[in-house]
């Protein structure tokens, strides 16, 4: 039985709205894809997990779902990240990331701060492109890659803010595009082009939580910091913690919290020698990178600086002639006492020292100091110039010249030279002939210096073997010291003497303000052999008060003309202090 021609029509339209909807429903779930390239998916998740504490942490991203393909080179997959401001990433991390993984990232900013504040920032956008489909069932990508959380704003009563993401379905997308091996250069297909599909069906399956230290205002460092006037950094290998709070100091200072404002004193000390425990050059380190961009910055926003001290920095000549240009420009009048100690591993002068016009106290090591900066400190009055070397210090420095320190001495008469050594093992201090010295350690202090010398002394206890008989002791030579120099005024003993020593230094010694004695380095005897130009009577005195400690005391007393001397114990000596006329020693 034939069918009429209208019946025929209506079975024409109805097989192709059939067809027509069976192509839009295809493609709608396939997309851009054909019979060959595809990617068929049931259902899937997205997890997020964040690794590590604190500003800096890793998301792991994975994709796992009930899919279907034709070939896992024949696909790629994108997950866009919608990231608020209170986070950022970093793009050069990212880039180096690129370099070893089959991955490619996007972002839509072309530039991120990574130092502005959360309320000062924007949101963003991040795109992570995987080209290839791993080869693992259920899996469609898994990826790792750092982010960071930003500063937030102080505000009152508060320690901690929430940073929540993944809680919609807007802040992580899933999109895919399946175009065959053939195509292998994806980037003709960009990701806002229409062409890649958003899986929709694919939903994040738990958020994550992150939780942001907030500045209380009723608090440090917004309320208490601004009050803070010294800052001291010892030596720790904690390197990042170290970097974090200097740049966090800065921060705040260059963002108008009062941070800084006050202080007036930075001591910072590098911990050189954290390789090992042995003296060795050849493990020694110094610091460097964005630990010394870290420092320098720091230095930058302290513009009320009256003390700084930068201890076994060790670093190369070239860090070390761009070290101070921040504390030139901010503090050039205000800085009184500078403190450079190792501030290079080699022979390097540094000339910002003398730049800063009101300086008084200079310690420097020799292999920093030159014949341009000695001239440059004879012209801003400097009272102090410490030249010290530690157990670090290099050994093979030569002195500076003569003719420089005639030079120096002419321009500024009121300046005194102070030699030093703190090491644990015997080092040779780096003598300065024609220097105006007025302060020594070591030996040869008389052939130099007997007609300015004002102190000499051994700090701290020996920890070596001390010998007992007077040929070998430097009683002699201490007697010597006190008859030579007239200007003599502060004498510090540790090493073994004889009570009858100690009458002579104090009969001889007119000039002696202070005498610092260790009562344990004290042998009671007369061990010395009469001298011609001793008279019997000063002979008969020396040997019958030497009998007794509290009798060379009240002898001591009255020579030197005070009202009670007396010997220190081990600990008093430990903490003896010279008054140098200089406030480094205090």
């Amino acid at each position: 039985m034939g069918l009429s021609m209208k019946t025929r029509i209506i079975q024409f339209v109805l097989y192709s709205l059939i067809f027509v909807t069976s192509v839009v429903s295809y493609y709608g779930f396939k997309g851009s894809q054909n019979s060959m390239h595809y990617l068929t998916i049931h259902s899937g998740n997205i997890n997020l997990q964040v690794k590590n504490e604190g500003y800096h942490r890793v998301l792991h991203t994975t994709i796992t779902a009930d899919y279907e393909t034709s070939n896992r080179k024949d696909c790629a997959v994108t997950l866009r990240y919608d990231f608020p401001a209170d986070i950022y990433v970093d793009k050069y991390e990212l880039a180096t990331i690129a370099l070893y993984r089959k991955v490619e990232f996007y972002i839509d900013n072309k530039f991120i701060d990574v130092e502005t504040p959360a309320h000062k920032s924007d949101p963003f956008v991040l795109y992570v492109v995987n080209y290839t489909l791993p080869d693992t069932a259920n899996k469609l990508i898994e990826t790792e890659f750092p982010i960071h959380l930003r500063y937030q704003k102080a505000a009152e009563d508060s320690r901690y803010k929430e940073v929540r993401f993944g809680d919609a379905y807007s802040d992580v997308q899933m999109l895919y595009l399946c175009k065959g091996p053939r195509n292998s250069n994806w980037k003709q297909f960009p990701l806002n082009s229409g062409e890649w599909i958003p899986a929709s069906y694919v939903k994040v399956n738990k958020d994550v939580v992150m939780y942001v230290p907030v500045g209380d205002t009723n608090n440090w460092p917004w309320s208490i910091g601004r009050y803070v006037k010294v800052l001291v950094f010892k030596p720790i290998t904690n390197f990042y913690n170290l970097y974090e709070f200097m740049n966090m100091i800065s921060f705040y200072a260059e963002h108008g919290q009062g941070i800084g404002s006050r202080i007036n004193t930075l001591q910072y000390t590098f911990p050189c020698n954290m390789a090992t425990s042995r003296i060795d050059e050849s493990v020694l380190y110094g610091t460097g990178g964005k630990l010394l961009e870290a420092l320098k910055r720091l230095m930058g926003n302290l513009p009320s600086l009256v003390r700084l001290e930068l201890i076994d920095l060790m670093l190369d000549n070239d860090d070390a002639q761009t070290l101070l240009d921040q504390v030139c420009f901010y503090c050039c009048t205000t800085l009184r006492t500078l403190v450079l100690v190792n501030t290079t591993k080699y022979l390097c002068q540094l000339l910002h020292p003398g730049t800063f016009i009101n300086l008084q106290i200079l310690v420097i090591s020799p292999q920093n100091l030159g014949s341009d900066l000695l001239l440059m400190l004879s012209q801003i009055r400097l009272g102090h110039l410490h030249i010290l070397q530690n157990r670090y210090t290099p050994v093979d420095i030569e002195p500076m010249n003569s003719f420089d320190w005639k030079h120096c001495v002419k321009a500024n008469s009121t300046l005194k030279v102070h030699l030093r050594v703190e090491s644990i093992r015997e080092r040779q201090i780096l003598w300065q002939p024609c220097s105006p010295m007025s302060a020594d350690i070591l030996n040869k202090t008389i052939e130099l210096y007997s007609d300015r010398l004002l102190t000499f002394g051994y700090l701290e206890l020996p920890k070596f073997y001390q010998p007992s008989s007077f040929k070998e002791r430097i009683d002699t030579t201490l007697v010597n010291l006190v008859q030579l120099c007239p200007k003599l005024d502060t004498l510090m003993i540790r090493e073994k003497i004889s009570t009858c020593t100690l009458l002579l230094i104090s009969y001889y010694g007119h000039s002696l303000k202070c005498l610092h004695v260790r009562r344990n380095a004290v042998i009671l005897r007369c061990d010395w052999p009469r001298q011609n130009d001793w008279s019997d009577e000063f002979y008969q005195w020396l040997k019958k008060s030497s009998t007794s400690y509290e009798v060379v005391e009240e002898e001591v007393s009255i020579s030197l003309g005070l009202d009670k001397w007396s010997m220190l114990c081990d600990q008093d000596f430990k903490r003896i202090s010279p008054q140098l006329y200089s406030s480094y020693y205090n």
